[in-house]
């Protein structure tokens, strides 16, 4: 919340939107299932792009659906891992994290706070820190 005297300073959001060409995300999985971009993500220019476009973001505003894919998959450091992938991994679990939801209760992952408003409010609340976003 801003108080008298405060002025706003521009925020540097970075998005990291899955989207195809058709307006669906669904693989053979059924809903949210993205393993057609595995693929894809799994180059090199997509992790060291991924490493270098998060990392100097301080906050990661998250939908409830990326959150719990995320907070399953990245919270491990795995020593075997590619270092791009490490690096996103350690970034994201000490980033703080901010999800929109309007059922869970609790989250489950350190860094997290839960957001059950609009998300444009809530994001103001973190100041003038980067946010990277990711959508679902």
């Amino acid at each position: 919340m801003m108080t008298t005297g405060q002025s706003r300073r521009p925020r540097t959001v970075i998005a990291d939107i899955a989207l195809s060409l058709d307006g669906r995300v669904t693989g053979p999985g059924g809903e949210y299932d993205a393993s057609w971009a595995v693929p894809h993500a799994l180059t090199r220019g997509a992790r060291s792009h991924t490493a270098a476009v998060t990392s100097p973001a301080t906050t990661a505003l998250l939908g409830r659906k990326s959150y719990e894919g995320y907070a399953g998959y990245w919270p491990a450091d795995d020593d075997n891992a590619d270092p791009d992938d490490r690096t996103f991994a350690r970034w994201l679990t000490d980033v703080d994290k901010i999800v929109f939801t309007g059922t869970r209760k609790q989250p489950d992952w350190d860094n997290t706070r839960l957001a059950t408003t609009d998300p444009a409010p809530s994001s103001n609340s973190s100041g003038t820190r980067k946010a990277a976003t990711s959508s679902s």
